[in-house]
């Protein structure tokens, strides 16, 4: 089943018709995000102003392609294609004494929407661990760093093993609890 363009599919549809009032409101609404990944990462203004230019350019080619659906918000998906086009001019320029942050990635072109879907829900899912209570978030943290439920116990100052792994029950049943109720979730398995 085809999932449906996102509310935002406008400003796709916006590009591709070179709609000036929303390429506008494009520039009013999203290039301060995509200027301070830029700077943040040792450009300059002139360099985020390319970067922005690029990105329109790579989804207006994008938006030509007849079966291009937009299923994320306009924002993570300019931004994604903001910090690939940014990647790519650093590996460009390779000056001396720059440093490429690695949480930039690349992103294959033909996947980035599923790159972008992959990282919405990992923000999600991370935003929801961090709204558990610090004891539960670290348990599940050594948890899925691999630690044994013996080293768990020493670390975490738990009484027995069998504690140990009832609290991260009912931690992992809190998470999920926290993630199924979120409207976003729905988003995430249509």
């Amino acid at each position: 089943m085809a999932q449906s363009p996102h509310p935002d599919n406008i400003y796709i549809k916006g590009i591709a018709s070179n709609s000036s009032k929303i390429l506008e409101e494009i520039y009013q609404k999203y290039s301060k995000a995509i200027i301070k990944l830029v700077i943040d990462n040792n450009g300059t203004i002139d360099d985020a102003q390319d970067v922005i230019q690029e990105s329109l350019i790579v989804i207006y080619k994008k938006s030509k392609d007849k079966d291009f659906q937009l299923t994320s918000s306009f924002l993570t998906y300019f931004y994604a294609i903001a910090r690939h086009v940014w990647w790519k001019m650093l590996k460009k320029k390779k000056v001396n004494g720059v440093s490429i942050d690695e949480n930039l990635g690349l992103i294959e072109e033909s996947n980035i929407e599923s790159a972008i879907l992959e990282r919405e829900r990992h923000t999600f899912y991370l935003s929801k661990l961090e709204r558990l209570g610090d004891q539960c978030k670290q348990l599940l943290q050594y948890h899925t760093a691999g630690k044994k439920v013996k080293e768990i116990v020493q670390l975490m100052g738990f009484s027995s093993e069998g504690y140990a792994r009832k609290r991260k029950f009912k931690c992992k049943e809190k998470l999920i609890k926290m993630i199924k109720e979120d409207q976003k979730y729905q988003e995430f398995i249509m």
